[in-house]
């Protein structure tokens, strides 16, 4: 048996055409979808960084008001302390009372309200 009976297979052109447009959108879409798991990704990684950095700065303000805390029981009672702090720090301290002082009135007239 010879093979002259069985056809040969050219592709038409607009077959061609066809397949060459179906490997430039595939290209395409497979870059898409990588850009946007890199920016999934990178959204990922900053959520993440901004967790920490949210943990870090938590950190740090209670290492604050434990600083806070132990200035003001040293200040408690203590004079010679009080006039060898500056001016800026006495203003700072004034406002703290302040604060506390508000608090506390807003709290009395609560209860004068309620009783």
């Amino acid at each position: 048996m010879s093979n002259k009976y069985l056809i040969e297979y050219k592709p038409s052109f607009i077959l061609k055409i066809k397949n060459f447009l179906k490997k430039l959108f595939r290209k395409q879409i497979r870059e898409e979808e990588n850009e946007t798991y890199n920016q999934i990704e990178t959204l990922k990684n900053i959520k993440q960084d901004n967790f920490l950095n949210g943990l870090k700065i938590d950190i740090d303000v209670s290492t604050q008001v434990k600083e806070k805390i132990k200035f003001l029981e040293e200040i408690d009672g203590n004079a010679e302390m009080l006039s060898k702090l500056s001016i800026d720090r006495l203003k700072k301290l004034e406002q703290y009372y302040n604060g506390i002082i508000e608090e506390n009135d807003k709290i009395i007239k609560k209860l004068k309200a309620s009783a």
